[in-house]
């Protein structure tokens, strides 16, 4: 899958997750994607590494919803406090 398509992808994932008012643009994501570090830490080599795994087998839109998910989930108010107390 090319960039482009995978961008696609998250932008209908997004929309579908209702994760922002209105889904970013296309053209947002790739100018995160410009935006970010080229090298990765550890702790995010871990969760790529990770998701990859999950996603064995699977399709690609399986591996942009398990990200969507984890983008869902970080925008969520509170649910960083939430794991703290566990």
């Amino acid at each position: 899958m090319g960039k482009n398509q995978a961008r696609r992808l998250v932008v209908n994932e997004l929309a579908h997750a209702k994760t922002f008012g209105s889904p970013p643009s296309f053209r947002a994501i790739r100018h995160w994607q410009d935006a970010q570090p080229t090298q990765f830490t550890p702790a995010e080599e871990k969760v790529i590494a990770n998701a990859l795994a999950r996603a064995a087998g699977a399709s690609d839109r399986d591996l942009v919803k398990y990200f969507a998910g984890l983008i869902s989930f970080i925008h969520t108010p509170g649910a960083a406090q939430q794991i703290e107390r566990v």
